[in-house]
């Protein structure tokens, strides 16, 4: 698949994913503990079986045995699922979608199923700023902030028509979040820029 579609990043999201790569291991330990099932989100196991088939869900059982339990990033990445399928958006480029989320991954990662999506776990915790995950027609994929993504579409980095999914609705599902996320005004001035431009992510 030939990329078409992608993010204008900034020097502050290379500056802040690099700092939560670094610092943010217990973090990333707590939403990646397998604790949920999946009676919690009342998905058939014929379907999650079928979403394990096509790599959509990665199937970390022994020997694909007994009952299957899910972490916190998990669960939200099934909700993503579960509101693309709602527009229709086929499974083989929902496949796709992982597949363009998960080039952010490390070699050696065991732990996370998705570091992208962790990272922006932890930015709808630690901002008010509205997430979004775009699911455009070719099956690409992207994850980011609305900044990000105004940025991106009046550079032109961002070509193509998109299914929008809002993340900070499902965050809140399974992660207590005390600000509201900021929809109507989530520019903020050069002051406030600069104070959160050294924002860090705390263990929660």
């Amino acid at each position: 698949m030939n990329k078409v579609n992608s993010i204008f990043s900034t020097d502050s999201f290379f500056l802040h994913f690099s700092t939560f790569l670094a610092d943010a291991e217990k973090f990333r330990q707590k939403i990646n503990e397998a604790k949920y099932t999946i009676k919690d989100e009342q998905i058939s196991s014929r379907v999650l079986s079928h979403w394990h088939k096509l790599g959509i869900l990665k199937d970390n059982r022994i020997d694909k045995k007994g009952w299957r339990k899910f972490s916190i990033s998990e669960m939200i990445w099934i909700r993503i699922v579960i509101e693309l399928r709602k527009f229709d958006y086929p499974l083989s480029k929902i496949k796709s979608v992982k597949e363009s989320l998960d080039k952010a991954n490390r070699k050696d990662e065991e732990q996370s199923s998705c570091i992208l999506l962790d990272f922006y776990i932890a930015s709808t915790i630690a901002t008010n700023k509205p997430i979004k995950l775009l699911a455009f027609s070719n099956g690409e994929g992207i994850i980011a902030n609305q900044n990000e993504i105004d940025l991106s579409l009046s550079t032109n980095f961002i070509k193509d028509n998109y299914i929008s999914i809002d993340i900070n609705p499902i965050v809140r599902k399974f992660i207590p979040i005390v600000q509201e996320t900021d929809y109507l005004d989530y520019g903020i001035t050069n002051i406030e820029k600069e104070v959160r431009a050294t924002f860090y992510f705390e263990d929660v």
